[in-house]
């Protein structure tokens, strides 16, 4: 039986978010030992020895002038804020909390394929958007005592995995998603440098940190190219829920 593209979208969609959760977790466990910067750092250089690798494998070259398309300048510009609020959330606030608050961006993305692409959503997913962004208030609860201010790089973090999601539809079809995920990896690691800069651990290292961080690389390297493949199949409004 052959799948249709928003069929094989969801498929890939759910892989993507359920990698991205172990990723999350083992983030999570690593900012116990390492500084969140030289986290950021990591991620950003581990991913791109990844991709270049796969790149040269597959004779995807790695630097084309499609590259210079404003829609993946901006992407990446979207990608360092929105890694570096996740990996700071994650590190300073309660993963479950963190883990509800991201799954408003794929609510994010159908308002943004609606206004932006112009897909037609019906009332359901109208219902969801509003429902979705309600619960997210309910959740940070901004006007209690046990508002936690960390939590709005959460927040940071969603909008901006929405926007990086928007744009990804936007890039040519000439850039293949392979350079796509690349560069995103590689804007990653000025910005990891900057944070760790930032730090007060600089880039002392626990070896308690090597197999979360380790599995967090693999993990958020197959997430992240899931989720570039998955944005330019399909309907955005249908994939992204």
């Amino acid at each position: 039986m052959t799948l249709s593209d928003n069929a094989r979208g969801g498929l890939l969609m759910t892989f993507s978010m359920a990698v991205f959760a172990i990723a999350d977790a083992c983030i999570k466990a690593s900012s116990s030992y390492i500084d969140q910067g030289l986290i950021l750092l990591c991620l950003g250089l581990g991913s791109t020895v990844i991709f270049a690798a796969l790149a040269v494998g597959r004779g995807v070259p790695i630097f084309s002038r499609t590259l210079l398309a404003w829609p993946v300048v901006g992407r990446c510009g979207i990608e360092i804020v929105a890694t570096g609020a996740i990996v700071m959330a994650v590190s300073r606030a309660d993963l479950s909390t963190v883990s509800a608050i991201q799954q408003t961006a794929p609510l994010i993305v159908v308002g943004g394929a609606a206004v932006f692409f112009h897909e037609t959503i019906g009332w359901r997913r109208i219902t969801a958007l509003v429902l979705g962004m309600t619960g997210m208030l309910l959740i940070l609860r901004p006007s209690t005592d046990a508002f936690d201010p960390n939590l709005l790089f959460a927040v940071v973090a969603a909008l901006g995995f929405g926007a990086r999601d928007l744009l990804t539809r936007a890039v040519p079809d000439t850039v293949n998603s392979l350079q796509l995920s690349l560069w995103g990896s590689i804007s990653l690691m000025p910005a990891g440098a900057i944070l760790m800069l930032l730090g007060t651990q600089g880039m002392a290292w626990d070896h308690r940190a090597t197999l979360p961080m380790l599995l967090a690389i693999l993990s958020g390297t197959l997430a992240y190219y899931a989720i570039t493949a998955v944005m330019r199949i399909g309907e955005i409004s249908a994939v992204a829920p």
